[in-house]
Formats: C-alpha cells, structure tokens, sequence
C-alpha cells in the first residue's frame, strides 16, 4: 500500500514539475492554496463529508524529496482535520500538506522526506 502511494506521488510529482522548475529557487507561496490544500486533503478522504480543515499559520519553504528527485524546493502548510469516525465520533488528525510547483503533492505521511528551507 505504501509503495502504491508512494508511485502515485511520483507519478503526480512528474506532471507538475519539470527539471528545469526544479533547478530554479521557490516560487510564489501557491495562490489560493487554502481551498487546494482543502480539496487536497478531501480527494484522499474515505468520507470526507462533513470534514473540517484548520490551519496553523502560513505556508513555509522546504526542500523534498519525493521519488528519484531530491532537495526540490517547495512549500508546506500545517492543517488539522476534523471528521467523523466510523464510530460515530469526531476525531482531529494533523498534516502536512506538501505543495510543488503550485499544486499539492504529498502529504507528511506519503513516506517523503522534507525539510524546513
């Protein structure tokens, strides 16, 4: 399962960035990466209805290392989510949500390694 998401990352990774974009500084902190990294976290949800994202503070730079690619500069935003269990209660988990080239890839616990830049 791990490996199979790991794939899935690389595989995205791939059509967001290219050699040139990682060879260049960070860019911009991504536009409107609030309601990304809200549809981000609800595509990767069983059940997402319902579910609410928070976020402590502002994006940060990072470098990540995803697949075969390695120090690729980056942002990451702390969230944390709120949803129903299958109990019937809520419970809060805490992210990262790893962004790329403008557009959410990872999250911290897709198996990829980063850093504060």
């Amino acid at each position: 399962m791990r490996k199979m998401i790991l794939a899935a990352c690389a595989a995205v990774f791939g059509l967001f960035c290219s050699v040139q974009a990682m060879a260049q500084d960070f860019s911009d902190v991504p536009n409107g990466y609030e309601a990304m990294t809200v549809g981000y976290i609800k595509s990767r949800m069983d059940n997402p209805r319902g579910a609410q994202v928070s976020f402590y503070g502002e994006p940060y730079p990072i470098y990540v290392d995803i697949g075969r690619y390695r120090d690729v500069p980056g942002w990451a935003v702390e969230v944390s989510v709120r949803s129903s269990l299958r109990s019937g209660r809520s419970g809060f988990a805490d992210y990262t949500v790893i962004f790329v080239n403008g557009q959410p890839v990872a999250l911290s616990e897709d198996d990829v390694d980063f850093v504060d830049a």
